[in-house]
């Protein structure tokens, strides 16, 4: 497969992009959490127009009142097209959110085998050095 301290390498630089992917994952999520909550917020601004003008009595003539309604029910439409892309936002958001977490548990395994695998390579290198020929023990052969 290669050589151990090649093999650590690899594994290291793979955890390396695996965090640079999560972070890439969690700038979009925050780009989605951001536009949801600037639709969020046109959705009421909206809807909140189309109450007022939907209140609004003091029109002097049918044309008026019949403006008035027009523009009101313009603004209801809006606000529901508007709601609409804020829950479709949701779900773009939520999606995002759970591929941030699969990418943050890819990133913590890469760590975890790279780790696991430094370990392995200090206890070899731990035993390969008590294990050394000419090497002296402590106390007489027999302990």
């Amino acid at each position: 497969m290669g050589s151990d301290p090649t093999r650590l390498t690899r594994l290291r630089r793979i955890e390396r992009i695996r965090a640079v992917a999560k972070e890439m994952k969690l700038a979009d999520a925050a780009q989605a959490e951001s536009t949801l909550h600037q639709l969020r917020s046109l959705a009421d601004r909206t809807r909140e127009m189309a109450a007022g003008y939907s209140a609004h009595t003091t029109s002097t003539d049918a044309l008026q009142l019949v403006g008035m309604l027009s523009f009101a029910q313009s603004l209801h439409r809006m606000s529901d097209k508007v709601s609409a892309d804020a829950a479709s936002a949701q779900h773009v958001a939520d999606r995002l959110g759970r591929d941030v977490h699969a990418a943050e548990r890819s990133r913590a395994t890469a760590q975890e085998r790279a780790d696991q695998y430094q370990a392995e390579l200090n206890r070899a290198a731990a035993t390969k050095y008590a294990d050394a020929p000419g090497r002296k023990g402590f106390g007489t052969k027999f302990e």
